[in-house]
């Protein structure tokens, strides 16, 4: 049984750590070149880039989706629960105010 969010962190482990820095912009020359290393020529590098970037972007993107799937069906049965209650709530109210109206 593979744990809920193992797939997305095996995922993660895949794309260079860079990518996740809280200042990442590859408008700075130092990332650029730690993201792209065989960027001598920028020209013929570009589309490989676009590439690279799109490819980490398509692995996250599909393993948050299976993360999504796997637990959907557990938050609309939360989600349920949740309604039932608030239904027993309003009912159990409505029951207190009739009572304190007869008192």
């Amino acid at each position: 049984f593979r744990s809920q969010g193992s797939g997305l962190v095996r995922a993660m482990r895949e794309i260079p750590e860079i990518y996740f820095q809280q200042d990442f912009s590859l408008a700075h020359p130092g990332t650029f070149a730690a993201a792209c290393p065989d960027a001598h020529d920028v020209s013929s590098m570009s589309m490989v880039l676009q590439e690279r970037l799109s490819h980490h972007l398509d692995t996250i993107e599909v393993h948050l989706l299976r993360e999504i799937g796997s637990r959907s069906d557990s938050f609309f049965e939360a989600l349920g629960v949740l309604q039932e209650l608030n239904t027993v709530i309003e009912s159990t109210c409505e029951h207190i105010t009739g009572l304190r109206a007869h008192v």
